[in-house]
C-alpha cells in the first residue's frame, strides 16, 4: 500500500493593536510599543492512501506567547470541530515559543 504525506502551513500576525498587559514580572508592565510582532505558525500534517482516503492528520500551532489561556483552545477546538468535519481534534497540539 502506497501513501503521500501532505503539509501546508500559514503564518498570522498575532500583535496587539493597542497597549497590552506584559507577562513576566512581578509589577503590572503595560506595553508601550511593539519591539517585535508576536507570530502565530501553523502547521497541518495528512498522510492519505493511494485512492486519496485520509490515512492520519495532525495539526500544530506555534505562538510567540508564554501561554494560550484554556478559554482560548477551547474556542479555536470549537472552531475547528465546525471547519473540519471528521478531524480529531486531539491531533491538535500547541508549542510555545518566548
Amino acid at each position: 500500500m502506497s501513501s503521500k504525506l501532505l503539509a501546508g502551513w500559514s503564518q498570522k500576525n498575532i500583535t496587539p493593536s493597542k497597549p497590552s498587559l506584559l507577562a513576566g514580572q512581578f509589577y503590572e508592565r503595560i506595553a508601550e510599543y511593539v519591539r517585535d510582532p508576536i507570530t502565530a505558525t501553523a502547521l497541518a500534517l495528512e498522510s492519505v492512501d493511494e485512492n486519496g482516503a485520509v490515512i492520519e492528520q495532525a495539526i500544530m500551532i506555534s505562538c510567540d506567547l508564554l501561554l494560550v489561556e484554556k478559554h482560548i483552545q477551547e474556542r479555536l477546538r470549537q472552531h475547528l470541530n465546525e471547519k473540519l468535519p471528521g478531524f480529531d481534534i486531539k491531533k491538535l497540539f500547541y508549542v510555545y515559543c518566548r
